[in-house]
Order: structure tokens, then sequence, then C-alpha cells
């Protein structure tokens, strides 16, 4: 992308692709869940594994999504396969998705979805739903000093 043709100096990312020849620092473990409607059935259940998800309506993201594509990875070491009816272009329009009772979604954990009415969190207790983030860069030196102080500074920042 945009960091290996040169138009950023830096990207706070999941890993990127090797053939993008970019330097990778992973900084944290981004933890996902389920996100369900409380009525949903699967609200209402004490474990959830990951074989649950074959037969309801699970939203994903674009395929490339890294949200996606660590989702399908992590369902697919359990032997589930998902059916995607509906891809959604956006993690925000996948969580105004849930909550229009389109159906459910395993998207990042963060303070804006424990709090959001009508929705719950539920881990998958079979399955480890985490992405790593961190920041990604050319190999080369940054063109400013003022590239490098943002880059050391935010790297302390989200690593600490």
């Amino acid at each position: 992308g945009q960091v290996a043709d040169g138009q950023l100096a830096f990207a706070v990312c999941s890993p990127p692709p090797a053939s993008l020849g970019l330097a990778f620092q992973p900084c944290f473990r981004q933890r996902m869940a389920l996100l369900v409607p409380r009525r949903h059935p699967l609200a209402r259940r004490r474990r959830i594994r990951a074989r649950d998800l074959a037969s309801v309506r699970v939203l994903l993201t674009e395929p490339g999504c890294a949200y996606r594509e660590a989702t399908e990875a992590a369902l697919r070491t359990r032997g589930v396969q998902l059916e995607c009816p509906l891809e959604i272009g956006s993690i925000v329009a996948v969580r105004a998705a849930v909550r229009d009772g389109l159906g459910i979604a395993l998207v990042p954990v963060g303070p804006s979805l424990r709090t959001e009415a009508g929705l719950c969190l539920r881990e998958l207790s079979d399955v480890d739903l985490t992405l790593v983030i961190g920041l990604a860069r050319r190999g080369q030196p940054f063109a400013t000093r003022a590239e490098s102080a943002l880059f050391d500074a935010l790297s302390t920042a989200i690593s600490s």
C-alpha cells in the first residue's frame, strides 16, 4: 500500500504482506469478540464455540481486510468455513448492521462496544481471536526528523 509506495512514512496496521518488503514492529494484540444483539439466541448461551457460528449469519468485512482474514483463519482451525452472503466495507458499518439485526459479527473489542445499547460481546470458548497490530515502515531512514520523532513517540506510546 501507501507505505510501500512512499505516500506515507509509516502506518499503524496489522502485519503487511511480506511481498511489500516493509519492516514491521509488533506493538500489541487486538482482541476480538462476537458482537450479537441482546435478543439473539447466542447472547443467552453460556458457552459459544466456533461450530455454533456455522448455523447463523456472520457478517464479514470485504476480502483482504485484516479482521476478516483473522476471523476466517481462526475459525478454520476449528473446521468452520463461513458462508458470507453480505460483505460490509468497515467495522463501523458491521456494528450498525448487527445493531439492525442483519446478523452477528466478530469485531475488535474496544470501549465503545462495551456500552452500546442493545448489543453484547461474547467470547468464543474454543478459538483465540486476536490480531497483531504494529507499525509498518520502509527500511530506509525517514525523510525528516519530524517523521522519525513521531514514529518513535507513537511506538513508545502504543507499545506500553
